[in-house]
């Protein structure tokens, strides 16, 4: 971490910061704090940003040279709204209460691309109303019913599936969640990333929503400011009605 702030102390040396991030969640989330960081210091250095919709890309670093230079030549300047935005967005995404979150993810908001989006699908990753499973555990055992997997078949599965694409997850992301699902699934190897996976009995009884998965296994997460835990975790998703919702305790 100190590393970290002594390199972002340093760009306020340079004439110019360009910022270059996809629109998943995992970007999303990263550019919230940088733009956070840098509205502490406002005057410092030009700030600019390359920010292309992630379905226009199949990633910036797959992308050509010619491509890049495209997206260098397109960059925009990051306007004190967007500043401004991206802080609020950062304490939103910190804060322990997440309903600044849920409003966040209610409007549209011209100044930033993709801050309505990432929000949803940060409210996603909550424990469903009807499963106790957040959107991703859905998708992979949804996949996984359909027939056992190797790691990298389920990988490619999951992140193409249209409720999770935009996450922006890597292999290391969608192993812990795998070894997170056990017992609903069974893993083949003690390395994740080179066993084969299926879903268990268990598994389809939550997936059918006869078992809640949180009543199975206790939930010790954090997802931005919020912590989850216990078997009544205080907030869900409540995915018919596309909103947070707050459990009695």
């Amino acid at each position: 971490m100190r590393e970290q702030e002594e390199g972002l102390a340093g760009a306020l040396r340079h004439d110019e910061v360009v910022l270059w991030f996809e629109q998943d969640l995992f970007c999303a989330v990263n550019l919230w704090y940088l733009l956070a960081w840098f509205s502490r210091w406002p005057a410092a250095a030009r700030l600019v940003l390359v920010y292309p919709p992630t379905d226009a890309v199949k990633g910036l670093g797959r992308l050509e040279p010619g491509q890049l230079t495209a997206l260098f030549t397109g960059r925009r300047l990051v306007t004190p709204l967007a500043l401004a935005l991206g802080r609020r967005a950062w304490e939103a995404y910190t804060d322990a209460d997440p309903r600044g979150a849920v409003a966040l993810a209610d409007q549209d908001h011209e100044a930033l691309p993709f801050v309505r989006q990432a929000f949803q699908h940060h409210c996603e990753r909550f424990p469903s109303v009807a499963t106790g499973l957040n959107e991703i555990e859905t998708a992979t055992l949804e996949t996984l019913d359909r027939g056992a997997k190797t790691f990298g078949e389920l990988f490619r599965s999951v992140t193409a599936d249209p409720r999770t694409r935009q996450h922006g997850m890597g292999d290391v992301q969608l192993a812990a969640y795998v070894r997170g699902l056990a017992p609903l699934v069974s893993i083949s190897n003690a390395d994740v990333t080179a066993a084969e996976i299926a879903v268990t009995a268990l598994g389809r009884e939550v997936l059918a929503g006869r078992r809640d998965w949180r009543s199975v296994r206790a939930i010790d997460v954090w997802l931005g400011g919020v912590h989850l835990e216990g078997h009544r975790p205080r907030w869900r998703w409540d995915g018919a009605r596309r909103r947070l919702v707050e459990s009695p305790t």
